[in-house]
């Protein structure tokens, strides 16, 4: 069992160290993360190429359904309040996605257990 980071530099060690094994899968394994990776370019990129209230309406048809579908998990669970937090950790996983994916693609390097690997 993989033990919780204790600072962002091993959080960040940890995605990247996982993220690495990505080139290892299949391509049916793949398509969920690359739809992920192609979304979030797509969004972005028309935030800073397009129009900002296409990204706006782009990620709020992301977000309504994420917020029908977790709701159901959430409800199902009895842990409602985990809706909130999930709705601000959408801001973030643009940017956390990308920064991953990019760094493993430029940068195989990482460390795991005081050791620098490929």
């Amino acid at each position: 069992k993989t033990k919780a980071p204790l600072n962002i530099k091993s959080f960040y060690s940890q995605r990247k160290r996982w993220a690495s094994k990505w080139k290892n899968y299949s391509l049916k394994e793949k398509l969920p993360q690359l739809y992920l990776i192609v979304f979030y370019i797509i969004v972005l990129s028309s935030f800073i190429i397009l129009n900002p209230f296409l990204t706006i309406g782009l990620l709020s048809f992301k977000l309504l359904f994420d917020i029908f579908f977790m709701s159901s998990i959430y409800n199902f669970y009895k842990k409602k309040g985990l809706l909130t937090t999930s709705l601000i950790i959408q801001i973030i996983y643009p940017f956390y996605v990308l920064i991953i994916g990019f760094s493993v693609l430029f940068s195989s390097k990482y460390k795991w257990k005081d050791r620098i690997l490929k």
